[in-house]
């Protein structure tokens, strides 16, 4: 007679056989091992989390759900199932419930460091960045050796662009941990973006050495710096990066954009060249082993159902751009959802929210939020911009309604072939340009912009509130620092050296070495003038609008220039001198004065932009007729509800074609 095995005994067993088999990546033995452990005993709370994060990674939410409330049910003290869901309900973009189981489990057990650890995170994720960085601090205390606690705190630090401390906690990390392989790749991503290319790319590669992955490589050799010393070295990021993508493709190196986030190349767009052949061959980069298919066939309501996506809608340039046409369209002909990438819960995102038909908040996973927008079954996905947000950009690799669209929130072509419209105006294309996009381009008669007019603010009243001098003459151009491409550099020195009294106003960079590197440049080609470039630190909004009326000249830079700062300047009546090129970039303000009937402040060239900007701000009585004229016709850029008319029979045509 064989002798009866103690029923805890083998639930023990089987789960630990269930966790070997999980960790040799064998989902389905390790499956069978916890169902099979549960049914010997069923109340064994660690099968049911072990079971339950097997069928999260098998995209069986609500079965994971289940598993692992069973498992919190029969041991609320084991803060791994708090953590687990959590974890499965942040991925949902359940912001909320993951927060307070784990606050829960920070309660049940204080002194266990994974719980902060999580819940920093979330917050993180949340933009909580102030809580987070003392729930960090808090996890120090608890482990002051962690080296993985110290690159978390790091990475605060670098969200609140702390930039010292970030450094300080990262160097911290890898003295405690030398081999951490994802602090070197997030120590390179700090000084990536301080522009500190060269260094980045060592902690990359020092990375990749530790941890090979695709991605990671694809990172490595496809930077791009924000900030340039000359034209020549532009030159020479395009042929490195050149040389890299082939390279890349040769090699058969991929990523899976329905499983891993793709890299953006942000600033590639600042180069002022077509860009078309280095989108596309990124894009070849996304191709990865999975192919997910979805039924793209939307149930016809008689509405057009239509979905806007993006992380920055909501206060920030995207969100102010777009707004007014999301609340605008038709409610009769279009059924609209407000997809959000991230916390969007400041008055512009709220007020999207409030006139969208539903609200969605896309999960942080990729699979679940493709996922969650599929099941929208929409006509259209509008994506307001493309290459902003690494993210979004990665969601734009599939195929998730049957006609997507993008527009200029970042002036670029995606090179994607699932991107089906890039929508410009016929204002901002050149026969040159048409060239530049992998997209089927439309134009729309005007900027697809219905923007809220701005109350113009009193010039003299502005000045005296910034303590200007009353005979400096102040040429504004408030743009981040690398819109400064080094052709502009001319333009400044010219209009500085022809007015003695000329002051340039720029507002400063909140990256750490920005600055520092463009400074770098002027001290060669604008040194004798460069005591006259002030820098100005970022200021709140009503502040802000008083600086853009206390100018007398606004200087659109070249190659890349304003879009909604010229909306902003020219409801102020300021003057804003452009110099268009070819690329839709660096021809916004030009469709703005071409929408005005007028062209006095467009020039065809350098020497045209230094003798137009000084007598604008030498030629005080030129400069008020200017002011007085801008603010007459101006009026037509303004709450402009033709252009959402155009939107919608736009729309209506590509889903009847």
């Amino acid at each position: 007679m064989e002798p009866v095995q103690d029923p805890a005994a083998l639930a023990h067993a089987l789960n630990e056989q269930g966790v070997a088999y999980a960790r040799a990546g064998n989902a389905e033995a390790a499956q069978q091992a916890f169902e099979q452990a549960i049914r010997t005993r069923p109340e064994m709370p660690s099968a049911y989390n072990n079971l339950g994060n097997i069928l999260r990674r098998q995209n069986r939410l609500q079965d994971a759900e289940f598993a692992f409330l069973r498992s919190i049910a029969l041991d609320p003290f084991d803060t791994s199932g708090l953590i687990n869901l959590s974890r499965l309900y942040w991925n949902q973009g359940r912001y909320g419930e993951a927060t307070v189981l784990l606050r829960n489990a920070t309660r049940v057990k204080p002194d266990e460091p994974e719980a902060w650890r999580a819940l920093g995170q979330l917050l993180v994720e949340m933009s909580q960045t102030q809580e987070s960085l003392a729930i960090f601090r808090k996890l120090l205390e608890l482990a002051p050796r962690d080296a993985e606690a110290h690159m978390e705190i790091a990475k605060v630090h670098h969200e609140l662009r702390q930039w010292s401390e970030a450094e300080a906690a990262y160097r911290r990390a890898l003295e405690l941990d030398p081999n951490l392989s994802a602090a070197h790749a997030n120590f390179a991503f700090l000084l990536s973006d301080q522009g500190l290319t060269a260094d980045a790319r060592q902690h990359y590669g020092r990375a990749y050495d530790l941890q090979p992955s695709p991605r990671l490589r694809i990172v490595r050799d496809t930077m791009v710096p924000p900030i340039y010393q000359s034209v020549s070295q532009i030159q020479e990021v395009r042929e490195q990066l050149r040389d890299n993508h082939r390279r890349l493709i040769a090699d058969g190196v991929t990523i899976d954009p329905t499983d891993k986030v793709m890299p953006t190349l942000f600033y590639l767009t600042y180069h002022g060249f077509n860009d078309r052949e280095f989108m596309q061959q990124h894009a070849r980069l996304g191709n990865g082993p999975r192919t997910v298919k979805f039924d793209l066939r939307p149930p016809r309501s008689g509405k057009i159902r239509i979905g806007f996506i993006s992380k920055c809608l909501r206060d920030h340039t995207i969100g102010r751009l777009n707004r007014d046409v999301i609340a605008g369209l038709s409610r009769a002909d279009f059924d609209v959802t407000f997809f959000a990438v991230g916390p969007s819960d400041d008055y512009i995102g709220q007020a999207i929210r409030a006139r969208a038909d539903r609200y969605v908040v896309v999960p942080g996973s990729l699979s679940a939020a493709i996922q969650a927008i599929v099941a929208q079954q929409l006509d259209i996905l509008y994506y307001p911009d493309i290459g902003m947000d690494p993210f979004s950009y990665t969601l734009a690799y599939s195929r998730l309604a049957p006609v997507q669209c993008v527009t200029w929130g970042h002036p670029e072509t995606t090179g994607l072939p699932t991107m089906d419209y890039f929508v410009s105006c016929k204002h901002c294309e050149t026969p040159e340009s048409l060239a530049a996009y992998s997209e089927q381009l439309e134009l729309l008669p005007r900027l697809g912009v219905c923007y809220e007019r701005l109350a113009p603010l009193d010039h003299l009243e502005s000045r005296r509130f910034f303590n200007f001098a009353d005979d400096e003459h102040i040429y504004c151009c408030p743009q981040t620092l690398f819109k400064f491409h080094p052709d502009f550099d001319e333009v400044i020195g010219g209009i500085l050296r022809n007015d003695p009294r000329g002051v340039l106003l720029l507002l400063d960079s909140q990256h750490g070495k920005w600055r520092e590197l463009l400074e770098q440049r002027w001290k060669r080609t604008i040194g004798d003038v460069l005591s006259r470039v002030r820098f100005i630190k970022h200021q709140p909004r009503p502040d802000y609008l008083r600086l853009l009326a206390a100018s007398d000249v606004m200087l659109d830079p070249m190659h890349f220039g304003g879009g909604n700062s010229s909306y902003e300047m020219l409801a102020m009546g300021t003057p804003v001198v452009t110099l268009p090129s070819p690329f839709l970039r660096a021809r916004l303000t030009l469709a703005m004065y071409r929408q005005m009937e007028f062209n006095e402040l467009v020039v065809e060239n350098p020497r045209q932009y230094v003798d137009l900007a000084v007598r604008l701000g030498t030629d005080a009585d030129y400069r008020r007729g200017m002011r007085k004229t801008l603010l007459e016709r101006s009026s037509v850029l303004y709450e402009d509800r033709a252009i959402i008319r155009d939107y919608e029979a736009f729309f209506k045509r590509i889903v009847k074609r």
